[in-house]
């Protein structure tokens, strides 16, 4: 079943109205659009800070509250979160009598 007009565009058409209903306006090609069309933007890359070279990103899922409790942790103590992650992991490598890893 086809879609019915808009109430207002029909009300337009009825009034003599020389404006053109949205529906008309939005079958128009932007020409902004077009020209970003015909000159598609250079593909970026990203490029990971020199800090990061040599490393692998490990995940840890933590309730809201835990994430919240880590992150207080590390503000009290004027620090980021990824220091203490490794400053953990370097605790229970020792417990376990494993060598520590890298500081941040």
């Amino acid at each position: 079943m086809a879609k019915r007009p808009a109430l207002g565009a029909a009300l337009k058409a009825a009034a003599g109205s020389k404006a053109v209903p949205k529906a008309a306006e939005a079958k128009r090609p932007d020409p902004a659009a077009l020209a970003a069309a015909a000159n598609p933007p250079e593909e970026r890359r990203y490029v990971p800070p020199p800090s990061r070279n040599g490393t692998a990103p490990v995940t840890v899922h933590l309730s809201p509250e835990g994430r919240k409790l880590l992150r207080q942790l590390a503000l009290d103590e004027d620090t980021s979160v990824q220091a203490l992650m490794v400053e953990a992991v370097n605790m229970l490598l020792a417990q376990r009598g494993k060598p520590e890893i890298a500081a941040p």
